[in-house]
């Protein structure tokens, strides 16, 4: 279904819940020359809209719902007398991904996330994440790994943006399996690393995966 086509058909005011400055974000708009629309991303934006008889509302794909939902039922809230429609546009892949990150972070020391720098949904990745876990690092590939970032974690968790490519992902994962073989001979030999937690169990890194 074309949500922005739906959306204008019927006479909706088009909020497009996104990152304004998306490629693909600025090309879907391109389409609205013709119709009215804002971009939203915040409250505060929401609170900047006039009043309409109607509004359509369609997200980024990768945003998250939680806050596309959140964004809606603000609009419906500040504006009563407006007929609110609301078309989910944001990808199944996201949502899976945004859900299994949150109980990924809530059981580890230490997140990493895997993703371009110009990727709207790995940066959204490594906001949820940085919600439920005090230490969350993006990296592109292993070369940007410190083994710092590891020392005393019980677990270490590993997630990517939707467009990483496998290959990047085992790589990261088999460095941070070789750190964790590391820091358990180190604390067995009485290596320095040994001397941060008080056993080889708390030095002992886990990585757990969520793709």
């Amino acid at each position: 279904m074309d949500a922005r086509g739906f959306l204008q058909r019927h006479g909706d005011r088009l909020l497009a819940v996104a990152v304004a400055a998306g490629i693909l974000v600025q090309a879907w708009l391109a389409f609205c020359r013709r119709h009215e629309y804002d971009v939203i991303l915040t409250e505060a934006e929401v609170f900047e809209l006039q009043e309409r008889p109607r509004f359509g509302v369609a997200a980024q794909t990768t945003q998250p719902i939680e806050r596309v939902r959140h964004l809606v039922g603000l609009l419906r809230w500040k504006f009563p007398q407006s007929e609110v429609r609301f078309i989910d546009t944001v990808c199944q892949p996201t949502k899976q991904r945004q859900h299994a990150a949150i109980e990924l972070a809530q059981r580890c020391d230490v997140i990493v996330v895997i993703g371009g720098t110009h990727s709207n949904n790995t940066h959204e990745l490594v906001r949820t994440c940085s919600r439920f876990c005090g230490q969350v690092h993006h990296v592109q590939t292993a070369d940007e790994l410190h083994p710092n970032w590891f020392i005393g974690a019980h677990n270490v968790g590993l997630t990517a943006g939707t467009s990483t490519p496998d290959v990047v992902i085992d790589g990261i994962e088999r460095w941070l399996l070789a750190l964790s073989a590391s820091f358990d001979l180190a604390a067995r030999s009485g290596g320095p690393q040994a001397e941060h937690p008080a056993s080889s169990e708390q030095n002992h890194t886990r990585p757990e995966i969520a793709r």
